[in-house]
């Protein structure tokens, strides 16, 4: 028997299937466990506005460590938490590398997150889209180069949705002073966060905020910017998708993204919270 405190799970590629839904078994075990006195929080690369669809299926949910670790999010109070930002320097850095690279780049603020118009997920009249039933939005900004600079609410995160495993390899090399995402198998994409961030270093700031043990914790995901929360937590799972950079990482491989993997997975460790 594992005395879980909190179940912290990733959302993309973990609870959300392949067409970007929760399986109601989850939801009802994510229920259970707040039954049973369990935290349950979110730690996704998503901002909060890129969740909305779906808070109202998981609450009430305790928190959500948004953007890899740079927010921590309270969706009960609609407030979020910067835990990191990008300097004006930084910025110009990783818009300047990306002009370079001929490659385009999104980004996320406190409250927003901002699409290029280059970025062929948006609808023709670039207000918004859907890709796998989760919705992402624009709104009032196209590109950092309109921007005009740096703007009053900080910038916490920056994603790269398409570049080469060559300019990913310039990147690392480039901004080893910076917290790198790379995802080098499928489409190459890259997310960037300030120092210090990742959803680690997020998920130890929900656990001071909501006062649950670590070494208690039972985290799942299934992509590389996991294995820092992996790192933090006492007890690691991931779905059967699993990436093969984050495999090492855990102790348990449960069931795939569109099987329940939530229950799957809090079954295998702690059987009695789920009869």
């Amino acid at each position: 028997m594992t005395d879980l405190r909190a179940v912290i799970t990733d959302m993309d590629g973990t609870l959300l299937d392949d067409n970007g839904s929760i399986h109601p078994e989850d939801l009802k075990t994510l229920s259970k466990l707040r039954d049973c006195g369990v935290r349950t929080i979110i730690a996704t690369g998503r901002h909060p506005n890129l969740l909305r669809f779906y808070l109202p299926q998981l609450e009430p949910i305790d928190a959500v460590v948004a953007c890899n670790g740079a927010l921590l999010y309270d969706p009960a109070r609609d407030i979020a938490e910067v835990l990191g930002q990008f300097t004006a320097g930084q910025m110009e850095r990783l818009a300047y590398f990306c002009r370079c690279a001929g490659v385009y780049f999104n980004f996320c603020t406190l409250t927003r997150a901002y699409f290029s118009r280059r970025d062929p997920r948006l609808t023709e009249n670039g207000q918004s889209v859907a890709l796998r039933k989760s919705f992402f939005i624009r709104s009032g900004i196209r590109s950092y180069e309109e921007w005009k600079g740096m703007p009053e609410e900080p910038v916490v995160k920056v994603s790269i949705p398409s570049i080469s495993l060559e300019q990913l390899d310039r990147m690392q090399e480039k901004f080893d002073d910076l917290t790198l995402e790379l995802y080098r198998s499928g489409p190459c994409g890259a997310e960037i966060e300030p120092p210090g961030c990742g959803k680690g270093q997020g998920v130890k700031k929900a656990a001071q905020r909501f006062h649950f043990p670590l070494e208690k914790t039972l985290v799942i995901g299934d992509s590389s910017n996991d294995i820092s929360m992996f790192r933090a937590a006492g007890f690691a799972a991931a779905p059967a998708n699993v990436s093969p950079e984050a495999k090492p990482y855990i102790a348990y491989r449960g069931v795939d993204n569109n099987h329940a993997p939530i229950t799957d997975i809090v079954r295998h460790f702690a059987p009695e919270l789920l009869r």
